[in-house]
């Protein structure tokens, strides 16, 4: 049978304490709360460019793949221009893959995915400058009157070309992006 211990809820002082519990029932026994020190969200820059540099290096790695393919076989048949598409579709197969390495670092937020990044940006722009002019000139010689044709479809691959890269350089050099990359 309880005893009252005189608080009028018919409890004895052991059930009282058992019941608040023991930080309650002995005040020694309080701890303060703990009050930890808020991170700053990092920006979703480096995540979200990483997936889509993913995604975009993958089909261009099975694009180069291909396209390495019919070059070597155009290149085996003696054509002029398949020597050239085969270097440029070798170099393409390095720029894919340093552009999946960036995704791949980037969506981790590694601190190598900003170097990387921009690597990849410049060389791309680099990269499809050159195939431009190349193939230009080699259309230009055996295209007879068609230049002004083959200069907007030029024109129009370019300006598609050169859009990623440029958005890859223009996000991934923000400073909330970079801010953002400091695992190791």
């Amino acid at each position: 049978m309880a005893m009252d211990n005189g608080n009028g809820n018919g409890m004895s002082s052991f059930e009282q304490r058992w019941l608040e519990g023991p930080a309650l029932a002995q005040p020694g026994f309080a701890q303060p709360p703990v009050e930890f020190e808020a991170e700053p969200p990092r920006s979703a820059i480096p995540k979200v460019v990483g997936i889509l540099m993913i995604v975009f290096s993958s089909l261009g790695l099975l694009w180069s793949v291909v396209t390495l393919l019919q070059a070597m076989a155009a290149a085996g048949h003696g054509g002029g221009a398949g020597g050239v598409l085969l270097v440029f579709m070798l170099v393409d197969l390095c720029i894919g893959f340093l552009h999946l390495t960036a995704g791949l670092r980037a969506i981790s937020y590694k601190q190598s995915a900003i170097g990387l990044a921009m690597a990849y940006g410049w060389i791309k722009i680099v990269m499809t400058m050159a195939w431009l002019l190349i193939m230009y000139g080699l259309l230009g010689r055996t295209g007879g009157g068609d230049g002004a044709v083959i200069g907007i479809v030029f024109l129009i691959f370019a300006i598609i070309m050169l859009a990623w890269p440029i958005v890859v350089l223009s996000l991934m050099s923000r400073p909330a992006a970079r801010a953002s990359c400091v695992n190791f």
